[in-house]
């Protein structure tokens, strides 16, 4: 995905990049990536690609493992998920 410059994301991107910080899902301390907590395909899908790829409350740092494991799949048991969810759906 590539990510256009001054935006949220990317300021994510090149804070996090090669940097060492505590997953969220594992727990472990290690290089992270920002994952989309509502994967960027489904925002799409909602029409609501634009505003809410770069809503800092969609973003959570994964290790590669991790991020990898999720993939572009909605985790039901990650506790920001029926509340973005639910913003999303409110704002169509």
């Amino acid at each position: 995905m590539k990510v256009q410059k001054q935006t949220r994301l990317y300021e994510w991107q090149r804070d996090n990049k090669g940097k060492e910080k505590l997953c969220t899902r594992c727990g472990a301390y290690k290089e992270v990536t920002v994952d989309h907590i509502i994967p960027v395909h489904l925002l799409e899908q909602l029409g609501l690609e634009e505003e809410a790829r770069n809503d800092e409350e969609n973003f959570e740092l994964l290790c590669r493992t991790c991020n990898t494991f999720k993939g572009a799949r909605i985790d039901l048991a990650h506790k920001k998920t029926i509340p973005l969810l639910k913003k999303y759906i409110n704002s169509l």
